[in-house]
């Protein structure tokens, strides 16, 4: 998750980053920066992050004016001091507007929308690019595994894998529990095999549909996944890939 801040006191922009650290600890600051003039010359040059934290009066002018001028994808988290700018804060793609000094708990609330907004953007930009796929002659999902036990090549099918997981090396285990390594890393087999019926669970493990076994709840809203055949380590998901999670198990096929 990439995230732009558009502040120019360096106080603010250390309160931010502690608060990040708490609330968006898988971000990625990519840039600050303290101008109109700036910002609108790296919005033109750059592709668009996830989150831009964005205050409203810079040094060199209002940062509604960037908005004005450059097309900004990016969800925005409006911080000021004032408060006669939320109107027209939020004619343009904002989340929140946090009035300085920004609360930790007021932050926690605009992060907890803009993860709501992020994940059903990400889920229908999966679920088009999917259709997208299927619809087209010319791209194919991988339906068969090409695997080595012993000295024998074996062609696994598609319906016949259970899930992959890495551990040292990456493996394909099948739904009778038999374990090939494989040549490819989880990221480059995310790209190939059919997302209606294949999930990312986390950095070590993709299922199948048919191999998620039980779902239960776990703290702070996270997912314990149970699979068939069982694997030999706890199965936890963070708390947003089991919205992802959710979504994926009821649009699955």
């Amino acid at each position: 998750m990439k995230i732009l801040i558009i502040e120019d006191e360096t106080a603010a922009v250390n309160h931010l980053r502690r608060l990040m650290q708490r609330y968006l600890p898988e971000a990625e600051v990519v840039t600050v920066l303290q101008s109109v003039a700036g910002a609108i010359a790296w919005f033109r040059s750059n592709p668009s992050p996830d989150l831009v934290l964005m205050d409203i009066e810079l040094t060199d002018g209002r940062s509604l004016d960037i908005l004005q001028k450059v097309q900004v994808e990016a969800d925005v988290i409006f911080t000021t001091a004032y408060e006669e700018y939320v109107l027209r804060a939020f004619d343009f793609n904002s989340v929140d507007y946090l009035l300085k000094p920004i609360k930790e708990e007021k932050f926690a609330q605009a992060v907890q929308k803009f993860r709501q907004r992020h994940i059903k953007q990400l889920t229908v930009e999966k679920l088009a690019t999917a259709l997208k796929r299927t619809e087209s002659p010319h791209t194919l999902y991988k339906k068969r595994f090409l695997v080595k036990k012993g000295i024998k090549l074996l062609s696994i099918k598609q319906e016949q894998v259970a899930y992959f997981c890495r551990d040292e090396y990456v493996f394909l285990v099948t739904r009778q529990g038999e374990k090939f390594p494989v040549s490819q890393s989880l990221e480059e087999l995310e790209e190939v095999v059919d997302p209606a019926v294949f999930f990312r669970l986390n950095r070590k493990y993709m299922a199948h549909i048919e191999a998620i076994a039980e779902v239960e709840g776990y703290s702070k809203s996270r997912l314990r996944i149970e699979l068939r055949p069982p694997n030999r380590e706890p199965l936890v998901i963070s708390q947003e890939r089991s919205r992802l999670f959710k979504l994926w198990m009821e649009s699955a096929s």
